[in-house]
């Protein structure tokens, strides 16, 4: 799959599955970052749940640990230390979310959201007002290193 056209470093982490693929279709991380003032970020997707990221290991989620996905996102040779936008549901969830606790990890501002990622088969999601319609009765945040 060749990386969209609205952002220069983007990483899966796990299975690419069709919720991801069509998700990938239509957010246009650019805009998200620039919302919080942020204009080069590192967009990883990933799936997740309440109870950490998971993403998608021989086809079944596979819940791993903060600082596995910390490692993966480190090891990255194009991340220099700037801003994560997270594509990962329930990722901003709660006062110690996974989105905290990544930037806490990484020393870098971590962009999440506080309910699932929905991703429709309409491409609906690239305009920048259509950004909230993915996160239905949730928000988009970010979290500061502590």
């Amino acid at each position: 799959m060749d990386t969209p056209t609205f952002c220069s470093t983007l990483r899966i982490f796990g299975e690419i599955d069709t919720a991801i693929s069509i998700a990938l279709q239509q957010i246009d991380a650019k805009k998200l970052g620039e919302r919080f003032g942020i204009s080069d970020a590192l967009v990883v997707v990933s799936h997740g749940s309440k109870n950490g990221p998971s993403p998608l290991i021989n086809g079944q989620p596979m819940l791993v640990t903060i600082e596995k996905l910390a490692r993966f996102i480190s090891a990255q040779p194009d991340f220099v230390s700037q801003p994560v936008v997270l594509l990962m549901c329930w990722a901003g969830t709660g006062v110690h979310s996974h989105a905290q606790q990544l930037a806490n990890r990484l020393g870098v501002p971590v962009i999440a959201c506080t309910t699932m990622v929905c991703a429709r088969t309409a491409n609906a999601f690239v305009r920048d007002a259509a950004i909230s319609e993915m996160v239905p009765g949730g928000t988009w945040l970010i979290c500061w290193p502590q």
